[in-house]
């Protein structure tokens, strides 16, 4: 098993406050005004994607980022 931790960050522009609804594999993960995500322990593949809303209501997703862990480089 192999664990390692991602930091994903998003800038978007526009009225603000901005909010960010991560989704990680197809369901919303975190909701916060904060546009840095951080997960530990990720043992299998997923995908994250944002959505970034402001007061307008004007929402935008990212692409999706592909997350695959991969075993350390041996001795």
């Amino acid at each position: 098993e192999i664990e390692l931790a991602i930091r994903a960050q998003q800038v978007a522009t526009g009225a603000p406050p901005i909010t960010y609804r991560w989704v990680r594999g197809g369901s919303q993960y975190f909701a916060s005004t904060n546009p840095v995500l951080v997960i530990s322990n990720v043992t299998a593949s997923t995908t994250i994607r944002v959505a970034a809303t402001n007061l307008a209501s004007a929402s935008v997703f990212s692409n999706a980022a592909a997350v695959t862990p991969a075993p350390a480089p041996g001795p």
